[in-house]
């Protein structure tokens, strides 16, 4: 099953990051999608993200909003390929991550950008939809 929503973090057109077409592994041992973003000069676009424990990334994303302490991180056990979020001083959500593949060159991009905490509950909304619809069939 697909998820028809995305996992968004959206700053602004310059910084966002989007997972779209979510898909859950049939055998439950992880997820994939295609992860578009931006930072800056930056991009990378619909890049295939495999990733593991999306309901535990949500939890520790509702309590760093919560306590605004802590961090969180989606990715699977064997790949280099990952998204974090943590929170940083008064207020403020750096999101990071570093994403490759090899197309023959090695393509490599290691980013982040800060936000406030205001973007949050949004990016929470999603992943708590995303996480509804490939948790219900």
């Amino acid at each position: 099953m697909t998820a028809a929503t995305p996992i968004e973090f959206t700053v602004g057109p310059e910084q966002f990051v989007r997972i779209d077409e979510v898909e859950r592994f049939p055998d439950g041992s992880g997820y994939v999608g295609r992860i578009s973003l931006r930072s800056g000069s930056f991009a990378v676009h619909a890049l295939r993200f495999y990733f593991a424990n999306l309901d535990e990334f949500l939890s520790q994303t509702r309590r760093l909003y919560d306590t605004l302490s802590g961090s969180a991180e989606l990715r699977h056990q064997w790949e280099r390929n990952h998204l974090s979020i943590t929170a940083a001083s008064r207020g403020h959500i750096l999101l990071a991550g570093h994403f490759e593949f090899f197309d023959g060159e090695k393509q490599r991009l290691e980013f982040g950008f800060t936000s406030d905490q205001t973007f949050l509950p949004a990016f929470i909304a999603s992943l708590e939809h995303v996480c509804h619809e490939l948790n219900k069939g």
